[in-house]
């Protein structure tokens, strides 16, 4: 793909079989530079992006390297090619035994696409805003699935998993670790990484790429609510409090002259748990119908209008939607980190502010 600026190749004096390969595509302006002069280079190159072979006794020199990517603005992509030890925030990793070039060249890809969606944020924010890969952090804005292939799940069990992950455009950017040697690796998946260690050594690993992720799903949603004037919270991807409080109103009064069906669901999130109600505000925004529509209140709930919608469907819908957020937790399987769901439908005599009394005080009934 395109981009501002060369691809900085840090290495040893011997030149890295990587860069050899990234050289071969033809894909990329490269310029190569020893661990020695890299500082150097990274300010008189301006790199797009920094692939730097990181094994050996590289560590503290990666770590200096990090952090002078990290200052830099647009997002720098560091990709760090087979590390030893602990890995920077922001330093992506790529093991060369496990990964082809072709990989290595998704994955770089992958990244320039965060550079240039953050380049495109930076430009239309206004006022300007500073906002940079080191404000997210993963324990509060990163959600991760966490899939254990173990005993039982045969090699086909696995590629199966894998294929459907490589044939859905949603989940193929998604940094995936496997911890077994039964899969090939053949998957066009550019943030896969398939891996004999230790749990705590692949945490270590995916912590970078989950960070990446979700910094690419806020500049996402930011970039959403830039295109909407504001009328999308970029914190949830659904609706504005003000822009739902109009939509809803709008609704229920087109409903009630037209005809047809409209219902409401309310997602109650224990106030103990604030990021629960941003978690599943935003798993709603992604499986919620087009036709659909909603908002994070203030008491800590979602709200969701189902249009077209009668209560029994709504029913279903609210169920399915609540049994995905069931399953993202804090690592806990408790009662007090599964939304308590109500739902109401509008009736003949209804406007909206009948039909959000109603649909609170069902929920103060279940709550009771």
């Amino acid at each position: 793909m395109s981009q501002q600026g060369p691809i900085l190749v840090v290495s040893q004096a011997k030149r890295a079989p990587f860069a050899s390969a990234l050289d071969e595509a033809k894909l990329f302006p490269l310029v190569e530079t020893e661990w020695r002069d890299a500082a150097h280079a990274v300010e008189q190159v301006q790199p797009a992006a920094v692939i730097a072979a990181a094994s050996g006794d590289k560590q503290a020199d990666l770590a200096a390297l990090a952090g002078q990517v990290a200052a830099r603005s647009p997002y720098l992509p560091l990709i760090a090619v087979d590390p030893d030890g602990e890995l920077p925030d922001n330093a992506i990793p790529f093991f060369q035994s496990q990964g082809s070039p072709a990989r290595l060249l998704a994955r770089l890809n992958a990244a320039l696409r965060v550079r240039a969606l953050h380049a495109t944020v930076m430009r239309r924010l206004a006022p300007p805003t500073t906002y940079a890969l080191s404000d997210i952090d993963t324990f509060r804005h990163a959600t991760v699935l966490l899939i254990v292939l173990g005993e039982g799940f045969s090699p086909r069990v696995m590629d199966a998993f894998l294929t459907v992950l490589t044939e859905d455009a949603r989940f193929r950017n998604l940094p995936v670790m496997v911890a077994s040697d039964q899969t090939d690796g053949t998957h066009d998946l550019p943030n896969l990484e398939i891996l004999s260690f230790a749990p705590a050594q692949i945490a270590s690993i995916a912590l970078p790429l989950i960070r990446q992720h979700a910094f690419e799903a806020s500049l996402s949603r930011t970039l959403r609510a830039i295109d909407a004037d504001g009328l999308i919270d970029a914190r949830t991807g659904l609706l504005a409090p003000a822009a739902f409080d109009r939509d809803f109103a709008t609704s229920v009064y087109q409903t009630l002259e037209r005809g047809g069906s409209l219902s409401v669901a309310r997602f109650a999130f224990d106030p103990a748990h604030p990021r629960a109600q941003f978690d599943g505000a935003r798993i709603i925004s992604r499986l919620m119908r087009q036709m659909d529509f909603g908002a994070a209140q203030d008491d800590g709930s979602v709200i969701v209008v189902f249009a077209g919608t009668e209560l029994r469907n709504a029913h279903l819908i609210a169920r399915r939607l609540s049994s995905v957020m069931r399953h993202t937790s804090h690592g806990k399987r408790e009662a007090s980190a599964e939304p308590g769901v109500t739902v109401a439908t509008l009736q003949p005599n209804d406007s909206a502010k009948s039909l959000l009394a109603r649909l609170h005080a069902e929920a103060r009934r279940a709550a009771s």
